[in-house]
């Protein structure tokens, strides 16, 4: 019988739900608010009997709050499915739950017909999600990758990068000593139940990068699994291996490289932007992490593990993707997907590489999204009084709140850079001021 601990405040809802929970064969606890709850929990996780298989919580209780125990449950790494109980239709009420990791909504006033086929629904898809991840974490324990191992044609060296989802090892060819970068997937041995969602978007990274050949986009090789059962068998991507560094290195130092080197910069991201987008690809997460610069100055875009594919419904839900900080005030308050994302945030991070600071301070994720939406980003010129008059405009173009009022294309940002960037012809320069006259962004 499954154990569901029910967080409700209202005792009249309170009392319905355990009614109903308990015809439909569920054994349900129930408290009154999210201290009540947290103290259960913490129990549970010394008495066996009192597993808790799914928790049923309202976000607005005395207390302690819904988000607010979903917080202390993370801080003492405990992990139980959750439902939440939401009488709001409040979009950031929306995405602070997903951002919590929350499985479904239950929304108020509550419907009986609903609340089972959400309940079934949710158990189905954590059954699924187990019985994935215990075959993944067997083979995982099998098949642990260890140095100067050769998986296929590749002899891992060391590892050259880690994440919380991933290892990126230096590999080579055995036959021809060519150096390549091999991905896979770090496993979480007590059983993570983002494991199946981790391989969905490894596999779909290596679907978007196989289809993408542009110097300023690292170069897709190949893709396998370690084992020879695919069905358990933990996923690899073959990539190559590009000597550079985070585009953070740049933003940390700004004085490392002049104005001229920057727009380089900026402009091979767009370049490599207009090529993704032809393809109908939007990478959804263009952060200073995700962009490689070598020593040469030469740009390589990598991580399209969350990108948008035409042809994957992966990524067409209401989850959050991306970083927050670099999100555009659309896709936060309606959550509409498209290349104007890549766009708004090749802005954010131009703007870092070209100040030296985010276009938002903030102080937590709820301040930094109100400013995102509805706040102008501070004057550069505030940082630096002579900031150039053309990249101002460049800038605020990619900065805009409306989508349409944005450069609708990467290209348009690209022609906009060449034209600016100097030892450019007269008539060049003026070209490009003649079409960014009427592009005029008020930072004030």
């Amino acid at each position: 019988m499954k154990h569901i601990l029910l967080a409700e405040d209202e005792e009249s809802i309170r009392r319905y739900l355990t009614v109903l929970l308990g015809r439909q064969g569920y054994d349900v606890s129930a408290v009154r608010d999210g201290k009540e709850a947290l103290d259960y929990i913490k129990s549970s996780t010394q008495d066996p009997e009192k597993h808790i298989d799914l928790l049923i919580t309202d976000i607005r209780m005395p207390n302690l709050s819904g988000f607010e125990l979903i917080d202390e449950m993370n801080k003492e790494n405990i992990a139980i499915p959750a439902v939440v109980i939401t009488g709001s239709e409040d979009r950031k009420t929306v995405l602070d739950a997903l951002r919590k990791g929350f499985q479904e909504f239950i929304d108020k006033p509550i419907v009986e017909k609903q609340l089972i086929e959400s309940l079934q629904k949710t158990f189905k898809k954590i059954e699924l999600e187990d019985t994935r991840t215990k075959k993944l974490l067997k083979a995982a324990e099998t098949q642990k990758i260890s140095f100067d191992k050769i998986i296929g044609k590749y002899r891992l060296l060391k590892i050259i990068g880690e994440g919380a989802n991933g290892t990126v090892y230096l590999c080579e060819r055995t036959d021809n000593g060519i150096k390549c970068a091999f991905k896979t997937l770090r496993l979480n041995p007590t059983g993570d139940k983002s494991s199946e969602m981790s391989i969905r978007r490894f596999i779909h990274e290596s679907n978007a990068i196989s289809q993408l050949k542009h110097p300023n986009i690292v170069n897709f090789v190949e893709f396998g699994y370690v084992g020879s059962d695919p069905a358990t068998g933990i996923p690899y991507i073959v990539m190559e291996y590009f000597e550079g560094v985070s585009m953070k290195h740049y933003i940390n130092e700004p004085d490392k490289i002049d104005l001229k080197s920057k727009i380089h910069i900026i402009h091979q991201i767009a370049d490599a932007l207009s090529s993704v987008h032809a393809k109908n690809i939007f990478h959804r997460d263009i952060k200073p992490d995700n962009v490689l610069v070598d020593k040469q100055l030469t740009v390589k875009i990598t991580d399209f593990g969350v990108c948008h594919l035409p042809t994957s419904d992966l990524t067409m839900t209401t989850e959050l993707m991306g970083s927050p900080g670099y999100m555009a005030p659309e896709y936060l308050q309606y959550g509409k997907v498209g290349k104007l994302l890549d766009i708004y945030a090749l802005g954010v991070v131009s703007y870092e590489l070209l100040t030296g600071c985010k276009p938002f301070d903030a102080n937590n994720l709820t301040e930094l999204m109100e400013k995102v939406i509805h706040h102008k980003p501070d004057d550069p010129r505030k940082i630096f009084p002579d900031f150039p008059p053309y990249l101002l405009d460049v800038l605020g173009m990619m900065l805009r709140k409306n989508p349409r009022r944005r450069y609708q294309d990467a290209s348009e940002i690209k022609k906009d850079l060449e034209n600016y960037v100097p030892g450019k012809s007269a008539n060049s320069f003026i070209d490009g001021m003649r079409r960014t006259i009427s592009r005029k962004f008020d930072w004030n």
